[in-house]
């Protein structure tokens, strides 16, 4: 078996010097599966990515499409075929092989007819022989995929016993019996990640051809196996293979940027290994992120004087101390120490980054580990149900400081243990340790996920008289076939091996390797998520030796929500869409309930507000409840932590679940799939700081007059060299930033550690600062040592209780400090809670810091755009403050909107201009209002200009920055709908209903006849639209109008002007457009007058469509507007809020409209909007007035903010 292993990656390592390598990778690959789909696609890829490139499917994270696209895997075989061409020296090589770096799963390979090879692991690399007779100068390679579903189901039905679990969870919408295939396990759906089970090469392929018949070597391995500390020497041990015979072997090994070199003359016998020794004193230790640099030598292997390979190793020490704590105390100690020095884990468990591999760029994993880095995190874990990552990830961790804890990719299940699969699996396990060992950032390596934890507590229910069986067959795979293979390549003393997590480390292995309780506080490391309690009281979890699994669920961002669906409908809070993407069940449930026991939940009847809000509160509750984790952990850190009657303490660890997403969800990740940080990111940073105080008032929200509560604070120190410090605090009442009384003192260590500053009885201090009730105060504390300053604050009471006064919360400048790097000051009047600011998604990067407490007058806050941002000349920042209905609580939520260039900003405001000076002229004079408009519509100059720039604006700026449906896609698909639906057309249904409601409409004979024939091209007036949007649709007859044409196509004509013969005639069009038109105009009487001349253009039954900016009284409005409609022969047919907008549909219903004076003035009032009786300073304030809508397209035009 192992043999055979060596033969598969024979030429893995080769000089290029002796080989030429031909690239079979690139566009012209060709997939089918014979039955519905053929198309030409990109290697690297997978069936997906190639078919989503081809259009022929929809993007697979759009809506459902995890369900509806599951026909690609699971109904049958693929092909994957590629024509190439070889010249006459390369098939007179030597020898022929084909690399596949990565296979995804179950193939067979063919070259022109002969069998090449077959392949049935994922996680391994192969390479096949090819015999020259089956090569020729044109070629044909031939991949055949099985379905991974269905092979997973023919060896389960094969394997001579059941394996369970048989299939996920309902919820996950997921695939069966993925234990049956070695194949990345949440592909087949996970609790929060979509089931697509990829097939395809995600990897690099090519041919390799030999021309040589001198002896070849390759590296197969570096591993720094031990350090011998009386000695001060390190023990690097390399393997090396050859095929071969017997020879002797001239090498050579130089370590780059050191003085260290050492050559050998040895006997080679195919396979050798061999130990080198390098001194200490020439070189410098890799360190920990926080605890020193990580330098990084390269090792360069020759033989013959010819380069073979090299590989980058990092010098350390690693060492899981497992130690009894003497008399008294249980359990054991579970730390690791990195150079002789105790590390406290800072850390996160990482999942696979996208479905699909081919489309994770090395960008993407260097920013999520950059992000994790800038976060003070040490160590990720390297979850056993995802993949292995490529090189590239672990060059990365190695250069950032960032520790791996590694499992092997076996998760939440029973395994098969027979020997086929057994084999496999050591052939996984002795590839992927050979390729990893290198790495300084792989501390330790880990049998499984969860497994040890599910046959002990036997959550599979399986039969008390097979539990025998199971352990034997736990142990035969995770100890016998894993560890035994790990311990045979990855020797000496510097990488520990625990078989599962969790587990009780060595007293799993005491008890055979299965513990009665693998979750047990007082030894190992536990997993733990504690749904059914109040998360921000830290009190509920458990005093661990070390927390490796525990954290809460929150929603990703609108932006992100808008990838997955343009319909805003979709975005309703616990609907059947956002159900469909929750994999975990009743976990929204339990979101809830977390949510409303420290907040106040939103009051509104806007379902889309109500989301965006709840995404708001989500991501305090996950900020706060990892904040709560996290001083839990650390405060217990210390040995002398522990408490003699319980033997809890000492917890020296903590990673939460989950880092990153592998797709658009609620899920436990602080950062979205698209790289943006959530909330919970921005306090990870805070939490893991490497000098960080903590306020704990005990008993948890103790009420004031309680004269056994106490305020305890702490500080926390991981500087290795001491530190010295004031801890200043501060106990402010909700309604000023002058506190009502500081206190404070000095804080020294000499070297780590944690100290208890200072404790005071709870009730003494209330009532010293005269708080008569718990919600009356807040304490904040600030740590200042060596240049630094992190602050903390303690609620006294849950935050749903507090009396917030509006703070006044104001942007004072911002400021460019590099093509990268921005400085927003803000400013306050009152404390501030959970200062929040956000980024469009067309800008990623991330703020320092986020989602703050702002309880003093004046703070900067820093933005770093992981793309240089040019042309910059100054941004705008809109202040949302979102309050709740019955509570006096306000969120304050920052949206840094746009960085806009001085091109932008020029356009918004000449159009400003032109709006403002229209409606000011006609509030200075009202009765002058008809002349104001008529001057206004001649002066053609100007509004040739507003043309341009709304124009360009519209085009160039917003475009970029529309989410979800906008008003094209929605005016389109209404009027799609109406005129010709799939089956029945809208129209239809409404006459219909009209019909069995006895409501006599009259149409006309030429209408009736269009009706009857379907109206398959309608004839569509847009009135409004400078640039005509709406002739990219070719089944729409457009004919655009504006007093300001932009566009040849656009015809200047003013609206209230017509009819005007032949273009524009009375009873011509079957839909008329309002694109802002009715908040452009400057009286209602004006707007009254546009929609009666509408009313006469209408054919029967004919659509009026109204498009104007979105506004706080929108249903107020929308209630008045629509009575005023239905009273000149309109009746409404839809409506929906879409980004920034709101839209309305109404159908003409009578023929003629005859209207009397005071019909005519009562009815124009209905169209009153606030800014009509504004003067320009009032105007000016309600610009600047916070709205509850986004802005992101119309925040620098004064459109109405009623």
């Amino acid at each position: 078996m192992f043999q055979r292993l060596f033969c598969l990656l024979l030429v893995l390592f080769v000089s290029p010097s002796i080989s030429t390598r031909i690239p079979l990778v690139g566009d012209d690959w060709t997939i089918t599966n014979k039955i519905n789909h053929t198309a030409l696609g990109h290697i690297p890829g997978s069936i997906h990515t190639i078919l989503i490139a081809a259009k022929q499917i929809p993007d697979p994270y759009m809506g459902s499409n995890d369900v509806d696209l599951r026909y690609l895997v699971n109904t049958g075989d693929w092909t994957f075929t590629k024509n190439f061409t070889l010249t006459t020296d390369i098939l007179a090589s030597n020898q022929i092989t084909i690399h596949f770096d990565q296979i995804d799963t179950v193939s067979n390979i063919t070259i022109n007819g002969c069998p090449i090879g077959s392949t049935h692991n994922m996680f391994i690399a192969y390479t096949f022989n090819v015999t020259s007779g089956c090569l020729k100068t044109e070629n044909q390679i031939d991949i055949d995929f099985e379905s991974p579903v269905l092979y997973a189901k023919r060896q389960s039905i094969a394997y001579n016993d059941t394996v369970p679990p048989n299939c996920t969870p309902d919820v996950q919408h997921g695939e069966c019996l993925v234990q049956f295939i070695r194949k990345e396990p949440c592909s087949f759906s996970w609790d929060w990640g979509p089931a697509f089970a990829p097939i395809g090469i995600p990897g690099d392929v090519y041919l390799e051809a030999f021309n040589t018949t001198e002896i070849i070597v390759q590296l197969e391995s570096v591993n720094l196996a031990s350090f011998n500390a009386a000695n001060r020497t390190w023990q690097v041990d390399v393997m090396l293979s050859s095929n071969n015979d017997q020879f002797t072997s001239d090498l050579k090994f130089i370590l780059e940027n050191t003085t260290w070199s050492y050559e050998t003359s040895i006997a080679f016998n195919h396979n050798l290994s061999i130990s080198l020794t390098i001194s200490d004193s020439l070189v410098q230790r890799w360190w920990p992120n926080g605890y020193g640099s990580q330098p990084l030598y390269n090792l360069v292997v020759s033989n013959q004087g010819k380069i073979i390979d090299s590989r980058s190793i990092g010098f350390r020490t690693v060492q899981l101390i497992q130690h009894e704590y003497g008399t008294g105390i249980n359990g054991s100690s579970f730390y690791f120490s990195i150079n002789s020095q105790p590390i406290f884990v800072k850390g996160s468990n990482w999942i696979p980054s996208d479905a699909f591999q081919e489309r994770v760029s090395n960008d993407k994993l260097e920013r999520l580990l950059r992000s994790a880095q800038l976060a003070n995190m040490n160590m990720l874990r390297i979850w056993g149900g995802g993949i292995y990552e490529r090189n590239s990830f672990y060059e990365i961790t190695d250069r950032l400081g960032i520790m791996l804890w590694h499992d092997f990719m076996f998760a939440c299940s029973l395994y098969p243990v027979d020997e086929p699969f057994l084999n496999n699996v050591h052939d996984e396990i002795i590839y992927q340790v050979k390729r990893l060992q290198s790495h300084p950032s792989i501390v330790l390596w880990s049998g499984n996920n969860e497994n040890e934890a599910a046959v002990a507590e036997n959550w599979y229910q399986v039969p008390i008289e097979k539990m025998n069986k199971t352990k034997e067959d736990y142990v035969e795979l995770y100890v016998n076939t894993i560890m035994n293979a790990v311990k045979t390549v990855d020797k000496g003393t510097n990488r520990p091996f625990v078989t599962s997590s969790p587990s009780n480390g060595l007293e799993s292995i005491a008890e055979h390797y299965i513990a009665a309780d693998p979750q047990d506080p007082l030894y190992g490391d536990v997993h733990f998520y504690g749904y059914q309690n109040d998360s921000w009281d830290s009190t509920t979890y458990p005093i661990t030796r070390f927390l490796s699994e525990t954290g809460i669920q929150s929603l990703p961002s609108l932006d992100t929500w808008y990838e997955t669906t343009s319909n805003s409908s979709d975005l309703v809070f616990n609907n059947s869409f956002i159900l469909h993407r929750e994999h975990s069940g009743n976990q929204l449930t339990a979101m809830m309930y977390h949510i409303e026991s420290n907040l106040p939940l939103p009051v509104t009847n806007d379902s889309l507000l109500y989301f965006t809000q709840m995404i708001y509160l989500s991501q305090i509750n996950q900020a706060m409840t990892l904040k709560s984790i996290s001083d839990h952990c650390r405060v217990h850190s210390s040995v002398d932590m522990i408490d003699p009657k319980t033997s809890k303490g000492h917890t020296m660890g903590l990673m939460y679940w989950q880092i990153n997403d592998i797709w658009q969800a609620p899920t436990w990740a602080t950062i979205e799939y698209g790289l943006k940080w959530k909330m919970g990111h921005n306090y990870v940073r805070h939490m893991y700081a490497p000098v960080y105080p903590i306020a704990i008032l005990t008993p948890y929200l103790a009420n004031v007059t309680d004269e056994n509560a106490k305020i305890s604070f702490y500080i926390i120190n991981e500087l290795v060299n001491g530190m010295r410090g004031d801890l200043i605090c501060s106990i402010y009442s909700l309604d000023s930033l002058t506190p009502r009384l500081t206190f404070g003192g000095d804080v020294s260590f000499a070297t780590t550690g944690i100290q208890n500053a200072f404790t005071y009885p709870y009730a003494l201090l209330m009532k010293r600062v005269r708080c008569n009730d718990s919600s009356e105060c807040i304490v904040h504390c600030s740590f200042n040592y060596q240049q630094n300053q992190i602050g903390q604050t303690l609620f006294l009471s849950r935050p749903k209780n507090y009396k917030l006064s509006d703070p006044n919360l104001q942007i004072e400048s911002i400021k460019q400090l590099s093509s990268t790097d921005f400085a927003i000051t803000l400013t306050v009047e009152r404390p501030a809670l959970f200062v929040w600011l956000d980024v469009p998604a067309n800008v990623t990067g991330y703020f320092l810091p986020n989602g703050f407490n702002m309880l003093e007058p004046k703070m900067t806050v820093t933005f770093h755009s992981w793309e240089p941002v040019t042309h910059f000349d100054t941004a705008t920042l809109d202040v949302q403050h979102t309050s709740l209905v019955g509570v006096n609580y306000f969120f304050l939520l920052l949206l840094l909107d746009k960085i806009m260039s001085a091109e932008q900003l020029n356009l918004a405001e000449s159009i400003k201009k032109v709006h403002q000076q229209l409606r000011n002229d006609v509030n200075q004079t009202p009765e002058a209002a008809e002349s104001i408009w008529n001057q206004h519509v001649a002066n053609t100059d100007k509004l040739n200009e507003y043309a341009k720039s709304m124009r360009q604006l519209a085009q160039h700026h917003w475009a970029e920055k529309a989410h979800g449906q906008t008003r094209l896609t929605w005016c389109y698909t209404t009027i799609k709908d109406y005129f010709f639906g799939n089956e029945i057309s809208g129209l239809e249904r409404k006459c219909a209903r009209d019909k069995r409601k006895q409501i006599v409409n009259y149409i006309c004979a030429d209408c009736q006849i269009r009706i009857q024939q379907r109206i398959t091209k309608p004839r569509v007036l847009d009135v409004g639209s400078c640039y005509n949007a709406f002739s990219i649709y070719d089944d729409l007859e457009t004919i655009a109008i504006d007093i300001a044409p932009a566009d040849e196509s656009v015809h200047r004509i003013d609206f209230l002007r017509v009819p005007q013969p032949p273009l524009i005639c009375a009873h011509s069009f079957d839909a008329i457009i309002f694109s802002l038109v009715l908040d452009y105009l400057p009286t209602c009487h004006q707007r009254l007058s546009a929609c009666l001349i509408a009313h006469e253009l209408l054919t029967c039954l004919g659509l009026l469509v109204i498009v104007e900016p979105d506004s706080t009284l929108r249903e107020n409005r929308q209630k008045l507007w629509r009575q005023a409609l239905e009273s000149i022969g309109f009746g409404l047919v839809s409506n929906i809020k879409v980004t920034n907008l709101y839209c309305m549909a109404f159908r003409k219903i009578t023929q003629q409209v005859k209207l009397n004076e005071d019909e005519h003035e009562r009815i124009s009032q209905l169209f009153n909007i606030r800014q009509d009786t504004m003067n320009d300073n009032e105007s000016s304030k309600s610009e600047q007035k916070l709205i509850s809508v986004d802005e992101d397209l119309f925040g620098e035009l004064p459109f109405s903010s009623d």
